[in-house]
């Protein structure tokens, strides 16, 4: 009667493997986001303003992790800049953008947008068919002296059906769609929150502080 030995592994086949296995689970999808956003067609409001974009906006960066599927880089580069830049020329008559302020100068009412929070759900998390994100903004109004005005917090949502080999583009359609969503709140809601509409009604009638 004869024994068959077990194949075992050779320490150089063994490595090879596990080296495999690492890279695997350490793969990172990545996502650079593209600046394609329209102009809102609208009459605009007689104001000006300063939009200021500071570097933690133009160079906001998403990473996360998962147990069981790929990581996540989202890079928003000047995604974020486009959005924000097109969004404000169309609302308002004059714009200007800065990225940082200048103690020395006079400025219009100051618009500052921050990224407060990103979230991404893939088929593979969710069971479903589709690529989700939700963005958290948050917009702060100051008058041209610095002095806070309000802070305007709001969420938008995009999702995209997945993509047979491509994820990467999947999640940029929804990121994309996502921040769409935010331009139509701010262009619909954000000169109706109280504290906002006040503030140049305030300007209009000679009472307000927009410098």
């Amino acid at each position: 009667m004869t024994h068959r030995r077990k194949a075992l592994l050779s320490p150089r086949t063994y490595i090879m493997l596990l080296a495999a296995m690492l890279l695997l689970s350490g793969c990172t999808k990545y996502v650079v986001l593209k600046q394609e956003f329209p102009v809102p067609v609208m009459q605009k409001h007689p104001y000006t303003v300063t939009l200021l974009l500071e570097d933690s906006l133009r160079n906001y960066v998403h990473e996360e992790k998962f147990a069981d599927e790929a990581d996540w880089k989202v890079q928003f580069g000047i995604a974020n800049v486009a959005l924000y830049t097109q969004m404000m020329e169309g609302m308002f008559e004059r714009v200007e953008v800065v990225n940082k302020l200048n103690p020395n100068r006079r400025y219009g009412t100051i618009i500052k947008p921050r990224m407060a929070d990103y979230q991404l759900s893939t088929p593979t998390l969710s069971s479903t068919d589709y690529y989700e994100v939700w963005i958290k903004y948050e917009l702060e109004v100051l008058t041209g002296k610095g002095t806070p005005v309000t802070s305007w917090p709001f969420t938008a949502y995009g999702r995209n059906p997945k993509k047979f080999g491509a994820a990467e583009s999947a999640l940029a359609e929804a990121t994309r769609r996502a921040m769409r969503d935010a331009a139509a709140a701010v262009v619909l809601d954000f000169m109706n929150e109280p504290a906002v509409k006040a503030h140049f009604q305030g300007q209009s009638s000679g009472t307000g502080s927009g410098r």
